[in-house]
């Protein structure tokens, strides 16, 4: 996997995903903002982790569409960690590797090979 991130690279959920995706062994399809909260409010059941979530999608929806070109300058942070001595940032992979790892401890993904089985 090639490393997308450093402090001067801007990664987006689009790389998430892909990684992900690379991680699973699938395809992930990406929706914009109304077709995924469609797709939620189609599928999620009172049993889904997703759930308790659904009433904030319906009611943000167009705040989290109006910040989605957003960036945030974190220079100043950047400079702090420097000033520190802290170890440079993980890179995306080993980040959504951690992402990966939670999801798979909580039953919340399958691979081709668990879906196999």
């Amino acid at each position: 996997m090639l490393s997308r991130c450093n402090q001067n690279t801007v990664a987006n959920l689009a790389d998430v995903t892909e990684i992900l995706g690379q991680m699973t062994g699938q395809t992930i399809r990406m929706l914009d903002l109304d077709a995924f909260v469609d797709a939620v409010l189609a599928r999620c059941t009172k049993d889904d982790p997703l759930f308790p979530l659904l009433n904030f999608f319906v009611r943000s929806k167009d705040k989290i569409k109006a910040m989605s070109f957003k960036r945030y300058d974190n220079s100043q942070y950047q400079a702090a960690r420097a000033l520190a001595g802290c170890d440079a940032d993980p890179s995306l992979e080993s980040v959504v590797g951690g992402i990966y790892q939670f999801m798979d401890r909580k039953g919340l993904i399958t691979t081709p090979e668990t879906h196999d089985s």
